[in-house]
């Protein structure tokens, strides 16, 4: 807990991100009682109702995502385009996406 004031009175203009790992959740209830893992300054994007964190991966798993959902689009649409072509454009996605710097609460299940 220290180190999230720490953080915030640091970074007062962050906003805080609580991220709980969804597979601690038990189904059939309401609430379950958490812990602070850890806390961190991190960059997050939220997509397709997904949250994407920069440090997870350095957001490749966003890239790969976008690259899927390009190839889907490109298939669904009947187009003909090569993976270069399919790399292009999800590339050009992704480098507009505006990551935005947060502090992360990670919670888990005690």
């Amino acid at each position: 807990m220290k180190e999230l004031i720490k953080l915030v009175n640091e970074n007062p203009d962050l906003e805080v991100v609580p991220l709980v790992y969804t597979d601690d959740i038990e189904e059939g209830f309401s609430f379950t009682k958490g812990q602070i893992l850890r806390c961190e300054i991190d960059e997050i994007y939220e997509y397709d109702g997904r949250i994407f964190v920069w440090s997870e991966d350095d957001g490749l798993d966003l890239l790969e995502y976008i690259w899927d959902e390009t190839e889907l689009s490109s298939s669904l649409a009947h187009k003909e385009e090569s993976d270069a072509e399919i790399e292009k454009r999800a590339r050009t996605r992704y480098e507009a996406v505006e990551w935005k710097k947060v502090i992360i609460l990670w919670i888990g299940a005690e």
